[in-house]
């Protein structure tokens, strides 16, 4: 089974972040996501997880390209 992918906004409308705590967060690596085509996309299992734990990543980072 596929995990669903959210966009940007789709973070920034689940954690009422700004969109650019949303980009630092992930170039930083203490957001889970991921780089497809040059979209950055958030795996939304991961996300709801990371919100769970308040804004600590649990896992192991997702980062790469494809």
């Amino acid at each position: 089974m596929r995990t669903k992918l959210l966009t940007v906004d789709e973070v920034v409308e689940r954690t009422r972040l700004a969109r650019s705590t949303v980009y630092k967060l992930a170039a930083s690596g203490q957001m889970p996501s991921q780089k497809l085509r040059r979209r950055l996309l958030f795996p939304e299992d991961r996300i709801e997880e990371w919100i769970r734990n308040g804004g600590e990543v649990v896992s192991a980072p997702v980062h790469g390209s494809r």
